[in-house]
């Protein structure tokens, strides 16, 4: 379905940004850059409130204590973090007008709930962890879309949990290796954020650079690559949730009933 290019609110779901329909995993992945790249300048906004400050703890966790404490850290705040670019994502696929102001007060307004659902979230995937890897990728692929089940549905953390366990069944290879691509594709980020910007101090700019990431277990330039890639990995499974949506529940069918709808009730309101 080809989105229409004029929305009226929340509650049309005719005015899609992108076609919402079914798409192949890594196209998901492909989409996911044309979109951050699209809106990279209400990203950047967002970034310089929620991520600059995550990055700065985890830097001062880190250096100052110990690197096995600020990237578990790291990590969980990171899931917390996708829930801003994750509200702009949705909204601005079905609305117009969108502000970052007003996605960061409802990020704000859910942060309590979702803080408990990502602590539950992680100590399953812990408790798998126990058992070797294998349970706790399975664990980790079937509560994927936990955040989007919460941030978007708004129906408590139970649902949550409910509801991306139903998410993950129906497309369960797509939940394990997007997972899987995500976990691979955050820690080459990390590395890569050490690695360029040590080639970067030492040959642009004649500086002597820090220690690499493998010689404490982490470092600023690796802490600012692990953050950069958050708008981009919430964007991913923002886009993978609104995938199983449409193959599952015929969301596309769904938008496009709903877009006849307005168009015709617009008709009439016009001949009125």
């Amino acid at each position: 379905m080809t989105a229409a290019a004029a929305g009226r609110g929340a509650d049309a779901p005719g005015a899609a940004r992108i076609a919402v329909r079914n798409r192949p995993l890594l196209d998901v992945f492909d989409l996911a850059v044309r979109f951050v790249a699209v809106h990279a300048a209400a990203y950047a906004r967002i970034a310089a409130v929620v991520l600059l400050p995550g990055a700065a703890f985890t830097y001062l966790l880190g250096d100052g204590v110990s690197w096995w404490i600020g990237w578990p850290f790291a990590v969980l705040m990171a899931a917390v973090a996708h829930t801003p670019f994750t509200l702009y994502a949705s909204r601005v696929v079905f609305e117009e007008g969108v502000t970052v102001k007003s996605v960061l007060a409802a990020s704000l307004r859910s942060l309590p709930g979702l803080a408990l659902a990502r602590f539950m979230q992680f100590a399953c995937i812990a408790i798998g962890l126990a058992f070797f890897v294998v349970p706790a990728a399975w664990i980790g692929a079937t509560l994927l879309y936990l955040g989007e089940a919460f941030s978007l549905e708004r129906g408590g953390a139970m649902h949550a949990f409910s509801r991306t366990q139903r998410l993950a069944g129906a497309a369960f290879g797509d939940a394990m290796l997007g997972a899987g691509l995500l976990v691979t594709l955050h820690a080459a980020a990390t590395l890569l954020g050490d690695v360029a910007g040590r080639s970067a101090l030492d040959g642009l700019f004649a500086t002597t650079p820090p220690e690499p990431v493998w010689s404490r277990g982490g470092s600023l330039l690796a802490t600012v690559g692990f953050w950069c890639f958050v708008p981009y990995a919430a964007t991913v499974k923002f886009l993978l949730y609104l995938n199983v949506r449409t193959r599952s529940e015929g969301w596309d069918v769904q938008t496009r009933f709903a877009a006849l709808a307005r168009r015709a009730d617009d008709d009439r309101g016009g001949r009125a």
